[in-house]
């Protein structure tokens, strides 16, 4: 089944690109973006009207030169205190060793959407990984489409002092 994911990143794009796929099917997700001019940005991965997901094998570059790499191997269910990464309130993603759940490795972060509209599965906490205002970094992932009923995966840096003009990368328009 097809899904979209939305792109805000380049003034120059349409404002999304349509990635085909189905269930069981493994994607690369990347967006390269410049921040604006505050100091409290977060990424932020989730999910749009129900459906289940996996994502793995995250990287973060600042200027080229990877600042993180997540793959979820050393952890265990939702304990995420020895990362950069956390769960957001709300979130049902677990940390899952179930093999068809799995993208690379032993384990992958899973969530289940509820179908209520957007649901965040997993956010960078903006006290441990400091994203510089003004900074250019290119955000890379793997995700997989486990169960039918997601409108979109999305992606997107967040400030809460900027509000919705300053999100950047894959975002609903």
């Amino acid at each position: 089944f097809p899904y979209t994911t939305l792109f805000r990143s380049d003034p120059q794009s349409k404002g999304w690109v349509e990635l085909k796929g189905g269930v069981g099917g493994v994607y690369q997700g990347e967006s390269t973006f410049t921040l604006a001019n505050y100091n409290d940005y977060f990424l932020v991965w989730g999910l749009r009207n129900g459906g289940e997901v996996s994502i793995d094998d995250i990287a973060i570059y600042e200027q080229g030169t990877l600042l993180y790499r997540e793959s979820f191997e050393p952890l265990n269910s939702t304990d995420m205190s020895n990362t950069y990464m956390l769960l957001p309130s709300g979130s049902t993603a677990v940390n899952t060793s179930v093999p068809e759940r799995i993208i690379a490795g032993s384990r992958s972060l899973f969530a289940v959407g509820d179908g209520g509209g957007e649901q965040e599965m997993i956010r960078t906490d903006a006290n441990r990984l400091k994203l510089e205002p003004g900074g250019t970094y290119t955000i890379r992932y793997k995700y997989k489409m486990v169960a039918e009923g997601t409108d979109y995966v999305y992606f997107r840096a967040e400030s809460p002092s900027g509000g919705a003009a300053a999100a950047k990368g894959t975002t609903q328009s």
